[in-house]
């Protein structure tokens, strides 16, 4: 129920996932989304660009449609509802996180509106 980018390891020669702590039965095209809106956030934090952020969302969007073409479609959604309930959260701690809840924002209306 909480997967991002920071819950994936990669070694040389293998990819691993972690994510136990909030495990729960549901959509799994949702942590696809929350992996995506991971992306975005640490572009907003400066920690990747916009452009990176954009292309390894294309290539995990891809991905993910060869191996469950039938959830792919959802991905927009779930992502855009992660950008904005990234970007609420980040509000609520004033000016100081502004810049990057407007970035999510930004983010999560492209997510929804296939601008991505």
């Amino acid at each position: 129920g909480d997967f991002g980018a920071a819950h994936v390891f990669v070694a040389a020669e293998t990819t691993t996932v972690i994510d136990w702590d909030s495990c729960r039965a549901a959509d799994p095209a949702e942590d696809g989304g929350r992996f995506i809106a991971s992306l975005w956030h640490l572009a907003a934090r400066g920690c990747i660009t916009r452009d990176d952020a954009a292309a390894a969302a294309r290539r995990f969007r891809d991905a993910y449609a060869a191996v469950r073409p039938q959830l792919a479609a959802r991905l927009p959604f779930y992502a855009a509802l992660a950008c904005l309930r990234k970007a609420a959260r980040l509000a609520r701690h004033g000016e100081r996180q502004q810049h990057q809840a407007e970035a999510l924002l930004t983010a999560g209306q492209a997510e929804i509106g296939g601008a991505l």
